[in-house]
């Protein structure tokens, strides 16, 4: 990726396993991610034959080493071809039954890749996960809880929060338990393996703790592991307690006001985590986006937005498209409409935040603000920005989108690329004002007197 000229060496849409961190995770409520999945060494080495095994079609080439080739005889092989003598490559794939094995299917063992014909197949086993320590590697415990494993100068680096069922970690490292020895700010302790109340666990240097769970191995990593990970990470993201809340606050602050009540969080929350609102029920299911948006919108708070606190100054990227839509913005050449990167002018351009957390805190206040009450837009509306907005707003109005008086647009020869279709309702100022109230300030437009005493002025709304 290529932003404002600097280069961004992760593809967001691709995944490198070879980049991933391949050690245990710690949830936020304790335990590991992965904790829960089935574990890859109890998977049948068949499970590429069982019903239900799914396939994802490749293309006509793999990067993948270990490719199982499969014979024209194969009951799998005639699935995944159609049938037919040249083969129907689909792009997904599904196994209705249970299929016997063929040929070298028989001995294969992981399955990851597949050839059949001409086109490769992916096999997409269910997510499982292994552990990560081994009886033949000792554990390294750290005095503040951390843990690591021995096993090479890479896990040495490599520590992470140990979730201890029983027992304490060493005081020091200078007066490790027995049977362990001191390595450079850890105790170096020789690992049991075991179960206790469902959990696999290890005992080290007298203390119990939990056996993590991995799903990527850190010698052979595969992209569908760290894909799994991925998703379990998300999977437990979405599901934490405080994510119904986070959404709703977040959903409120863009949609409605920057400093919704407790009440108006909790509804909305609510709608998320029960899929229904005011009575409806649309999903019903925890995670509705749809209840959560309704709940947003229709919510009493939003409909009557009349406190000192209500409100949100509204994003300047937003205004420009909005007065552009609005008032029917053509090019006068019928040509592409094409604003250029105007970040530096008003704080805002698609794709150009500074960073993931948006252009601006949702918790920024600005310095004259009430205590307790924030405005995440002002954090962008500084005085140059104000400036510029302003001055690009009149080139727009005045030569269209251009980069002529500091306009938005890209530079044309003339200064006059397009304008405004929007025609003025017949029926004079009666008819016309609550037009352009509604289309540019949703029916709020306080000061209306002076837009009479201006139309006047000007005997009409043009020269």
């Amino acid at each position: 990726e290529h932003v404002e000229g600097k280069s961004n060496m992760i593809d967001p849409m691709q995944m490198k396993a070879e980049w991933h961190d391949a050690y245990p995770k710690p949830k936020l409520d304790g335990g590991y991610l992965g904790d829960g999945y089935p574990l890859c060494s109890e998977q049948s080495v068949q499970s590429f034959l069982e019903q239900g095994a799914k396939y994802r079609f490749l293309g006509h080439s793999t990067t993948d080493p270990n490719v199982l080739v499969l014979s024209a005889e194969s009951p799998l092989y005639q699935t995944l071809c159609g049938g037919a003598q040249v083969c129907s490559h689909q792009l997904r794939h599904e196994l209705t039954e249970t299929l016997a094995c063929f040929g070298t299917e028989c001995s294969s063992g992981a399955v990851t890749t597949l050839l059949v014909a001409d086109g490769f197949y992916e096999f997409l086993r269910p997510a499982c996960v292994s552990l990560f320590f081994t009886a033949d590697f000792e554990v390294l415990l750290y005095p503040d809880g951390e843990v690591g494993s021995n096993e090479d100068s890479q896990t040495r680096q490599n520590k992470f929060l140990g979730n201890f069922v029983s027992g304490e970690p060493p005081a020091d490292t200078s007066s490790c338990p027995s049977g362990c020895t001191a390595a450079v700010g850890a105790c170096a302790c020789p690992v049991q393996l075991d179960q206790q109340d469902g959990m696999h666990v290890i005992r080290a240097g007298g203390a119990t703790l939990q056996n993590p769970p991995v799903f990527v191995d850190r010698k052979a990593a595969r992209a569908r592991d760290c894909l799994w990970e991925v998703e379990a990470l998300l999977d437990h993201l979405f599901e934490h307690p405080n994510t119904p809340v986070f959404v709703a606050y977040r959903m409120i602050q863009r949609f409605v006001t920057s400093n919704p009540s407790g009440a108006y969080v909790q509804a909305v929350s609510d709608a998320f985590k029960t899929g229904s609102y005011g009575g409806i029920t649309y999903s019903g299911a925890y995670g509705d986006l749809k209840a959560t948006t309704v709940a947003v919108l229709m919510h009493s708070e939003a409909r009557a937005q009349t406190s000192e606190s209500n409100g949100a100054l509204r994003e300047p990227y937003l205004k420009v498209i909005h007065l552009m839509r609005s008032m029917e913005y053509q090019d006068e050449a019928n040509r592409p409409i094409f604003l250029r990167n105007i970040i530096e002018a008003i704080g805002q351009f698609p794709y150009a935040s500074p960073t993931v957390f948006n252009f601006y805190l949702p918790e920024f206040r600005p310095e004259d603000f009430p205590e307790g009450l924030v405005a995440p837009e002002f954090q962008i509306f500084t005085p140059p920005n104000a400036l510029a907005f302003a001055n690009g707003m009149v080139s727009l109005i005045d030569h269209g989108l251009a980069d002529c008086d500091q306009g938005f647009g890209v530079g044309v020869t003339d200064c006059s690329s397009g304008g405004f279709a929007f025609q003025e309702a017949t029926g004079g100022m009666s008819a016309s004002l609550p037009e352009l109230d509604l289309l540019l300030t949703g029916g709020r437009l306080e000061a209306k007197h002076a837009v009479q005493a201006a139309y006047h002025q000007r005997n009409g709304w043009k020269d």
